[in-house]
């Protein structure tokens, strides 16, 4: 196969692109406001792997190589992109519209451990280093950014996914997972089929009308080459799915490149059938720095300071979550006031919060920074605090609940990855050391 370089590429002029195109031994795709904002974002091409045959050369597809080639396929791609392997995730796509979330177990599922799921045509996860990876030739691959709260989402939307209003879909379960505004997000419509490429049927087209507005039909369905037959744009479709979702239109970025007129360089269905392999889009969060970076002093700072609080049952030790205003369950906190300490700034916030009294533990502090805003940094401070007078009652102008749970269901119900990372340590340390207040 012979080296690519842009000016092989067939662009769409009439589409608004911000896609680059990297040259060289494994060449990509990226879109350029992710790539500003330091994320992976990438959508692979038949270059640079070593797959033979109708396969040749950079398959990605699961199901039909011996899986050592493929492991070197994913190695050498994840090597051009700056990731870690064993930390790449993938979905289980069945033309659904089934999101999941993605968490730091299941690093390496889909091409180096089994996944023990199925029917996965969409991820979310807001776990830094983890890589959500999709796959295509000729659907469209959805990428979505949270600058706010620093989650990210990956879908697989062919036109039964368009149909169910797959952006959509994915949008909500961020909603739902990190308290996502869809104003806030940054949304891209990956390389795929054009219009000009793409003939359905009138089963087809009949379905768009049967789930689309009409009044946006005929801005996606246009008469066909021949009689009763359509051209499908499916990048306009789920333009207009995310649009409806509350994304905004300066924030949704579409490609302009079709796969099926560049099929030297991408695998396309619609050209090769299925004798061919299958090409990945890939989307992460960049992995944090183990000792991160103050912020200048420029930045606006903010410092925040709570505990993990928990209580010896007969059942075993339960964890005291709150559920913010904005949605979002974690630990009680809140901002330092005057001269206060860390510790009593907790314990005043704890006792604002939940009307309860506690004692901390000597040897546990945990930490973490983050952009809370552009150009506002917060730091959260962490103890770990056992109750000693009170009874839980949440306060109600701060937070919509407050309860106690078990191990196993904090550790599912914490919103936020930082917030269970904190969580995680502090378990660990509990079982590692018997602890006295």
């Amino acid at each position: 196969m012979r080296e690519f370089t842009e000016k092989d590429l067939v662009r769409k002029n009439d589409a608004r692109s911000h896609l680059v195109y990297h040259g060289g031994a494994l060449p990509y795709f990226s879109f350029a406001p992710f790539d500003e904002r330091g994320l992976i974002n990438a959508f692979t091409t038949k270059k640079g792997g070593i797959s033979t045959g109708y396969f040749e050369e950079l398959d990605l597809g699961l199901s039909l190589e011996p899986m050592e080639i493929l492991r070197e396929n994913y190695l050498r791609a994840a090597k051009v992109l700056n990731v870690d392997p064993m930390k790449l995730v993938s979905s289980w796509q069945t033309h659904t519209t089934n999101v999941r979330r993605m968490t730091a177990e299941d690093a390496g599922k889909g091409p180096f451990r089994n996944r023990d799921y199925k029917d996965v045509d969409g991820m979310v996860t807001d776990v830094p280093g983890l890589t959500l990876v999709t796959y295509y030739a000729d659907c469209v691959p959805l990428y979505f950014y949270d600058p706010v709260h620093r989650a990210i989402g990956l879908s697989h939307s062919g036109w039964k996914g368009t149909v169910g209003r797959m952006g959509e879909k994915t949008v909500r379960k961020m909603q739902e997972c990190f308290c996502t505004d869809p104003k806030e997000l940054l949304a891209g419509i990956g390389p795929s089929i054009c219009r000009d490429c793409y003939e359905v049927s009138e089963d087809v087209a009949e379905a768009f009308r049967q789930n689309i507005p009409m009044e946006e039909c005929g801005s996606i369905l246009f008469p066909g080459k021949a009689p009763g037959k359509y051209q499908l744009d499916l990048w306009e479709a789920n333009r207009r799915v995310m649009l409806s979702a509350g994304i905004s239109a300066e924030n949704i970025f579409v490609t302009d490149i079709c796969t099926k007129c560049n099929a030297e360089l991408l695998y396309s269905h619609r050209v090769m059938g299925m004798k061919r392999g299958i090409q990945a889009a890939f989307f992460g969060l960049p992995e944090e720095k183990k000792t991160e970076e103050k912020p200048k002093d420029s930045r606006k700072k903010q410092k925040s300071c709570g505990a993990v609080v928990f209580r010896d049952t007969d059942s075993g030790r339960a964890f005291l979550l709150v559920r913010q205003r904005k949605g979002h369950w974690s630990f009680p906190k809140g901002h330092v006031e005057g001269n206060e300490t860390e510790a009593e700034t907790a314990g005043r916030e704890i006792r604002e919060e939940t009307a309860l009294s506690v004692q901390f533990f000597p040897g546990f502090r945990s930490e973490y920074t983050y952009e809370k805003m552009p150009g506002v940094w917060k730091t959260v401070v962490f103890f770990l605090a056992k109750p000693c007078g009170g009874t839980l009652r949440f306060q109600k102008e701060e937070l919509m609940d407050a309860g106690w749970f078990t191990e196993k269901e904090a550790g599912e119900q914490i919103t936020f990855e930082r917030d269970r990372k904190v969580f995680r340590e502090a378990v660990q340390f509990l079982n590692g050391k018997a602890l006295e207040p």
